[in-house]
C-alpha cells in the first residue's frame, strides 16, 4: 500500500491565491468592497476568506503595499516546528505499518514526542483514522463467498426479469421476546448539561426468564402469519408452522394463493433444510427461494424486523406472557405497509452490495 500526505492543505493554499487574485481583480475594476465580499461568497460559498482577511488585502492593494505580482502569504516568523516534520511524520507511519493496533500513548514512548503531535500528526498529515474491527457471524471460506456472491446475483437477475419478485416473497423468522429486555446503551443516554448536571446512573440488569418464542412471516404488504411457542423449533414443529402459513397465505392472500406464485425465503436453520422439511416442500410445492449461508445481513427478519420491533420493548417489564404477546402485537401494529416496501427495496440493496463485495461481508462498509 502506497501513503502520501494529504493534499488537503495544497487545495486550501490555492483557494486562498485565487481569491487574493479575485480581490485584485475586483478593486482594479472599481468594485465596491461590500460588492468584491459578495462575489467572493458566490464563488467559493463556505471556503471564503473571513471579512477581516478581505478588508486586509483590498487596503493592501489601495495603500499600494500589495499589488497584481504579489498576492502571496509572507512567510511569517516565528517558532519553527519541531514535531510535525517530514521525518517525524515517516517515523510514525513506520511504526503504524509495524503494528497498526498501536496506541498513541504507545507511539509517545516510542517517539517521545508529545501526544497533541502525534495525534495531529496521525489525521492531519497522514489522514489516518482509528477504525475498530465490526463483529461477523463467522469468517467465510472462499466456497461459502462464493455461494453468497451467486445467490445474490441469482435473486438480481430474477428481479431483472420480473419485476413482480420482491412483491411476492414471504419471509419469516423466530427470535425470543422476553418479559423484560435491559434497555440498550444508546438507549439508556440523556441530553445533560457538560460539567452541570450529574451523570446518570443504572444498575446492571439481565434479561428475565420468562420469555416466548415468537415465529413471524411477513410481504412486502405487512405481516401474514405469527405464532408462539415456549420451546426451540424442530423438525416437526417447523413443518406444523409451514402448514399454518400457508393457511394464513390462504386467508390473508388470496390472489398468492390463487396463483402459486408466492416465494418462501427462510434461512439454513437444521429444522428448516432437514429431510423432512424438504419433503414436505416438495409434496406442497413450495417454491422456497435460496438464502446465503450464514448472512444475518441479508434476511429481513434480521436486519429489519426484530431489532425495530424490540427497540420498541427494551426497557419495560411485562409481568406476563398474555402482556408480553399484546405489547408484540402493538409494536408490529406501529409498522406501516411502507416500512415493509421499503424493507423489500433494501433487501434488493442488500443483494446488490454482496455482490459488490464479492460475497463478503459488507455492513459497516462504505457503498
Amino acid at each position: 500500500m502506497e501513503w502520501c500526505i494529504p493534499v488537503s492543505a495544497v487545495v486550501k493554499m490555492k483557494t486562498k491565491l485565487l481569491q487574493h487574485c479575485c480581490i485584485w481583480f475586483s478593486y482594479a475594476r472599481g468594485d465596491t468592497l461590500q460588492r468584491c465580499t459578495a462575489d467572493l461568497r458566490i464563488l467559493f460559498g463556505h471556503e471564503t476568506l473571513t471579512e477581516r482577511s478581505i478588508r486586509g488585502w483590498w487596503r493592501a492593494f489601495k495603500s499600494g503595499a500589495r499589488h497584481k505580482d504579489n498576492i502571496s502569504d509572507h512567510v511569517k516568523t516565528g517558532r519553527p516546528r519541531t514535531a510535525r516534520t517530514d521525518a517525524n511524520a515517516t517515523l510514525v507511519l513506520n511504526l503504524i505499518l509495524e503494528d497498526r493496533h498501536l496506541t498513541i500513548e504507545q507511539i509517545h514512548h516510542e517517539t517521545q514526542l508529545s501526544t497533541g503531535s502525534i495525534h495531529k500528526i496521525l489525521h492531519k498529515d497522514l489522514g489516518l483514522s482509528r477504525i475498530a474491527a465490526k463483529f461477523v457471524p463467522k469468517i467465510l471460506s472462499e466456497e461459502q463467498k462464493t455461494r453468497c456472491l451467486a445467490i445474490s446475483q441469482q435473486w438480481l437477475e430474477d428481479i431483472e426479469q420480473d419485476d413482480t419478485v420482491l412483491d411476492r416473497i414471504i419471509t419469516g423468522d423466530k427470535s425470543w421476546v422476553w418479559c423484560y429486555d435491559p434497555e440498550t446503551k444508546q438507549q439508556s443516554s440523556q441530553w445533560l448539561r457538560k460539567g452541570i448536571d450529574q451523570c446518570p446512573k443504572k444498575c446492571l440488569r439481565g434479561k428475565s426468564r420468562k420469555k416466548v418464542l415468537l415465529t413471524v412471516f411477513f410481504d412486502s404488504s405487512g405481516i401474514v402469519h405469527k405464532e408462539y411457542a415456549t420451546s426451540t423449533v424442530t423438525t416437526e414443529t417447523y413443518i406444523e408452522t409451514l402448514m399454518n402459513l400457508r393457511n394464513s397465505i390462504r386467508l390473508n392472500r388470496p390472489q398468492l394463493w390463487t396463483h402459486h406464485n408466492w416465494i418462501l425465503l427462510d434461512d439454513n436453520a437444521s429444522a428448516h433444510t432437514s429431510y423432512d422439511t424438504m419433503e414436505f416442500h416438495h409434496q406442497v410445492l413450495t417454491n422456497r427461494g435460496p438464502h446465503p449461508p450464514y448472512s444475518p445481513d441479508l434476511a429481513p427478519c434480521d436486519f429489519f424486523l426484530f431489532p425495530r420491533m424490540k427497540a420498541r420493548m427494551h426497557g419495560i417489564n411485562y409481568e406476563t406472557i398474555d402482556r408480553l404477546k399484546q405489547a408484540v402485537q402493538d409494536s408490529l401494529d406501529k409498522f406501516t405497509q411502507e416500512d415493509f416496501k421499503q424493507c423489500f427495496a433494501n433487501l434488493q440493496h442488500r443483494w446488490e452490495c454482496c455482490v459488490e463485495a464479492d460475497g463478503s461481508y459488507f455492513e459497516g462498509d462504505k457503498h
